[in-house]
């Protein structure tokens, strides 16, 4: 809030740093998670700025497989009581349909 009790709106304006972090973002998804680790391993990477922003970005790519991975599992037990589920309704109905 603004000394005045208003609260100013100003547009938001990417910063330099952000727009570079996008193209560097861009660079790094080309090259692929595996290149950059490697290249980031190695100290292949010699800008700072660069290597911070690979390390970012990195870790990004981590959580995304996490939550990746996180709902596969998900989904795979619910195919799993889903299944048993279907063959318990199936064997009730076999049960009811022969007696």
């Amino acid at each position: 809030m603004s000394p005045n009790g208003r609260t100013d709106v100003r547009p938001f304006v990417f910063p330099a740093a952000v727009i570079i972090e996008q193209k560097l973002g861009c660079e790094f998804e080309a090259l692929g998670e595996q290149s950059v680790l490697t290249n980031v391993k190695q100290r292949a990477i010699y800008n700072e700025a660069k290597r911070q922003a690979a390390f970012r970005w990195l870790s990004e790519q981590a959580q995304l497989r996490d939550r990746r991975e996180a709902r596969t599992a998900e989904l795979a037990w619910l195919a799993l009581f889903v299944s048993i589920a279907v063959a318990l309704i199936g064997t009730v109905g076999m049960l009811i349909a022969l007696y």
